[in-house]
């Protein structure tokens, strides 16, 4: 018997046994690739609520307002494992794409993005309200107006702007009108 421990063959073997009997039970609570009906031993719901995180909007041009929602109450489904410790609420999102918007109001519908094996029964709400504004620029000229006087012992000198000349300012263009 010592025989076998000592020999270099018998030692790959048994690794090879223990590594495939190690991927198999990882393996074997994974989530079927066709659809199955889920008993209540295997499957449960759970509620979450989840940030709605925007993308997509093209920031040289637009500027982001309000959002109606900021979070979303989720009901989702899966297996246990996958609803338990193993994901952390980042892995979670809902997702509003704002790719397309136009200056004013949009409603656009909220996309739930799952971890895999993890299904939506229900979400409120399914749509989200943004406003956006038109971004504007203008160049405005610098200029230093000292205000008061200085204290005793103190002098004002001659105010010095680097770079000279005027600056440029991006704003919503609604905000222009103040």
């Amino acid at each position: 018997m010592d025989k076998w421990f000592n020999n270099n063959n018998f030692a790959k073997i048994l690794a090879l046994a223990v590594s495939l009997l190690l991927w198999f039970m990882i393996h074997l609570d994974e989530v079927p690739t066709t659809p199955t009906i889920a008993t209540g031993s295997t499957s449960r719901i759970v509620e979450r609520t989840v940030p709605v995180q925007p993308y997509g909007l093209d920031s040289n041009s637009y500027v982001l307002t309000s959002l109606s929602t900021d979070e979303v109450r989720l009901e989702i489904k899966g297996q246990r494992s996958m609803l338990t410790s193993i994901f952390t609420n980042d892995d979670y999102k809902v997702l509003v794409d704002l790719s397309e918007v136009k200056d004013g109001s949009n409603t656009l519908p909220l996309v739930p993005d799952l971890p895999s094996g993890v299904e939506v029964v229900s979400m409120e709400p399914s749509m989200v309200t943004v406003n956006v504004e038109k971004l504007g620029t203008k160049s405005f000229n610098v200029n230093i107006v000292p205000e008061g006087e200085p204290a005793a012992g103190y002098s004002a000198g001659t105010p010095v702007v680097e770079p000279s000349g005027a600056v440029k300012v991006t704003l919503p263009k609604d905000s222009w009108r103040l």
